[in-house]
């Protein structure tokens, strides 16, 4: 039994009774192999914190919602060792020293999230203003561009309305001289028909004979001209009217040779029929003229008749042909005046003709313009409105920017100085994680010369209160509201209660703190039970499995089924975490919490 029998046995050598247990059983040092393991070493001290932080304990039940890595420099792992080699000698445990390590991580992550999550929402004001100042620059921008297009839609009408007014003013001059013309025109045509009738008038009475007398040449017969170029010397009268006809036809050799060559020609009857009277020249028709007074006998129809079937009609052609000639020559000037009257009817007609083309062309312009106008007109009106709606805009929006200015430089300054409190954080959380490992059991003397003494080795702000870093002045209020004195001592003595790693142990000989935590923690699963209670371990048990929140009181002395919860000697199954309580294991809810009260000043309380 001896040999495969093994004990070991652990002693606390900081109790007062350690002394006089070794006294009392000298055995112990005969019998046993001592393993004397008053603490860690310097340099494993150093390597705890930068183990401890540099992964990641996202699984760990101890962090609740606030999990991740902490970026710490060699410099401030030194600081952890510097603040536990000043406390007293009971404090200088390992356990004491992890739960600095772990009190800290606590703070500074929750006083690191609370700070990042306030300056990301005022970065976000701040970028929101920004944005707001660049949308009213933007907007400005567009008001200036729609201004000046609004300028030239302005002008563009402008000018479409005097291109209207000035066509319009053009056209009101075209279409008065086309009035004066179609006036001139009017009575121009009228004259001409005046003069035409004139005209008609003086050939009315000599045209019905030119006409017998073309109609009487056309009946003569082939034969009887044939008959008299065969005269060898022809009579007189017939002489005398063939040399008429050749002188009104312009031929001047009266000779019986060139009458015969006359009389000869083909076609010599339709040619004196379709003869035009004014191609007789004055000279022609006047010595014409002279020869029928002259030798007006052979000229006579009698006379004309008897010598010779041609004569006749022949003699009645030259005669209504002078007439015809003479009536010419008396209305010439009327036909001239005619004619220009006619060339004037004409340029004007055609001028006519031009300024309807013209007034068409500034129809059209002017409707071309007038869809200009419209269109500018109403862009511009458009442009318009929207303009005043964006003034509207900018002016609401200017106020509202200039009003957030001053907020915009205090958001500005507010995040400065959070990234120096993020710069400054480690250090004072780990003041305030010292303050509550180490000093929650002190007076109030000692705790205020631990802090100056820290304060030092840190190089903090001797300005720095640990009230306001670990709790709000609203959360204050809230606890004195729920009876918790307002003395300084009270206020520092709940930030390590509510903030504490290890298990809180209330000396409480006036009942006031147990009664301000019960209030305090009644929206919570809260149950509280006294320790000498018959069922006090089943309610631990549920407590645990079921994470609520335990109070127990009246603990004189800490019962020993206590000491896994209390040293937090957790086990692990898979995702589970389990701790062994009397001789059950039970799950281990991380929302479990437990606080030990006591009206005795002086409990019995053993070390860490």
């Amino acid at each position: 039994v001896k040999t495969n029998l093994h004990i070991v046995l652990v002693m606390d050598f900081t109790r007062p009774t350690f002394t006089i247990a070794c006294q009392s059983n000298p055995g112990f040092f005969k019998e046993c192999s001592v393993q004397w393991m008053e603490g860690w070493s310097e340099r494993s001290m150093l390597k705890i914190p930068s183990m401890l932080f540099s992964k990641d304990r996202s699984d760990d039940h101890m962090k609740g919602n606030l999990t991740g890595k902490i970026d710490l420099d060699e410099e401030l792992f030194k600081l952890f060792y510097s603040i536990h080699k000043t406390m007293e000698k009971k404090y200088l445990t390992p356990k004491r020293y992890l739960t600095l390590l772990e009190t800290y991580q606590e703070v500074y992550l929750t006083k690191h999230h609370a700070t990042s999550k306030r300056q990301q929402h005022l970065k976000s004001g701040v970028s929101k203003l920004s944005d707001a100042r660049k949308v009213v620059d933007d907007l400005k921008r567009n008001a200036e561009v729609k201004q000046k297009e609004l300028a030239i839609k302005q002008h563009e009408a402008d000018e479409a309305l005097k291109q209207i007014t000035k066509s319009m003013s053009d056209a009101g001059t075209q279409k008065t001289e086309m009035e004066h013309l179609a006036v001139k025109v009017n009575e121009e045509t009228v004259f001409i028909e005046r003069q035409k009738r004139e005209i008609d008038d003086e050939l009315a009475e000599t045209q019905p004979l030119v006409d017998q007398a073309k109609q009487a040449v056309g009946s003569l017969r082939s034969e009887t001209l044939v008959e008299i170029r065969s005269l060898r010397a022809p009579p007189d009268v017939i002489k005398d009217i063939l040399e008429g006809v050749l002188k009104l036809m312009g031929v001047l050799d009266t000779s019986w040779t060139s009458m015969k060559a006359f009389l000869g020609k083909r076609g010599v009857k339709e040619e004196i029929m379709n003869f035009d009277p004014r191609n007789v020249t004055v000279e022609n028709r006047e010595s014409v003229e002279q020869l029928l007074r002259k030798k007006a006998d052979s000229f006579s129809q009698e006379n004309a008749a008897k010598a010779s079937q041609v004569a006749g009609p022949l003699a009645v052609w030259v005669v209504a042909n002078v007439k015809y000639s003479k009536v010419l020559e008396r209305i010439r000037p009327l036909e001239e005046k005619q004619n220009k009257l006619k060339k004037s009817l004409e340029n004007s007609t055609r001028k006519m003709e031009e300024l309807s083309h013209e007034l068409k062309q500034v129809d059209d312009k002017v409707e071309k313009y007038r869809t200009t106008f419209e269109k500018t007109t109403n862009e511009a009106q458009r442009l318009k409105v929207d303009l005043e709606k964006a003034k509207e805009t900018i002016e609401a929006a200017q106020n509202l920017v200039g009003k957030l200015e001053g907020e915009f430089y205090r958001w500005s300054a507010q995040v400065n100085d959070l990234n120096e409190q993020l710069k400054i954080l480690p250090k004072l959380s780990l003041l305030s994680a010292s303050f509550i490992t180490y000093l929650a059991s002190q007076s109030e003397d000692k705790r205020l010369n631990y802090m100056n003494k820290w304060k030092q080795i840190l190089n903090v702000d001797e300005k720095f209160d640990i009230r306001k870093f670990l709790s709000t002045e609203s959360e204050q209020l809230v606890w004195k509201s729920q009876g918790l004195p307002s003395d300084e001592l009270s206020m520092e003595n709940a930030m390590v209660i509510l903030r504490s790693q290890l298990c809180p142990f209330l000396v409480d000989p006036s009942s006031r703190a147990t009664d301000w935590l019960k209030t305090h923690l009644k929206d919570k699963k809260v149950e509280v039970i006294n320790q000498q209670d018959n069922n006090f371990t089943t309610q631990l048990e549920l407590a645990v499995r079921f994470g609520k929140t335990l109070i127990v009181q009246e603990v004189d002395g800490v019962e020993p089924v206590l000491y896994p919860i209390l040293r937090k000697d957790l086990a692990s199954q898979g995702p589970r975490h389990v701790v062994q309580i009397g001789d059950k294991i039970i799950d281990y809810n991380p929302d479990f919490r437990i606080y030990l009260t006591t009206r005795n000043p002086t409990p019995e309380l053993l070390p860490d």
